[in-house]
């Protein structure tokens, strides 16, 4: 869970003469295979080895959201793929949780057609 611990943006890949191991895991987007252009590469939040990176594929446009965490056991990287551009990953940022029971009472509004809205 990312909270308001995490620092602020540090930039991207492209400024950065350095890049880390993990870039190079999967360079190709998911949705049409394209190799990334990591210029495109940028670190959302970063904090004690854990990392949330969003990139847009050029070819197709689609955008990957990314978490990285470095840790003792190696690097562990999980990814989805997203609507979402890095104005709105921040404006949701520190959103509160939604809570599981939430998430069933509108399951059951909405199988009873109950729903106000």
């Amino acid at each position: 869970m990312i909270g308001d611990s995490f620092l602020p943006p540090s930039g991207d890949f492209a400024q950065s003469p350095k890049q880390p191991h993990f870039v190079q895991m999967n360079g190709r987007c998911p949705v049409c295979s394209n190799s990334f252009d990591y210029k495109r590469l940028h670190i959302l939040f970063e904090q004690n080895g854990a990392s949330l990176l969003h990139i847009t594929c050029q070819n197709c446009h689609s955008s990957t959201l990314a978490s990285v965490v470095v840790g003792a056991s190696g690097v562990n990287f999980s990814g989805i793929v997203t609507d979402l551009n890095i104005t709105d990953v921040l404006k949701f940022k520190d959103n509160d949780e939604i809570a599981s029971d939430f998430v069933m009472d509108l399951h059951e509004a909405l199988k009873q057609d109950t729903l106000d809205l």
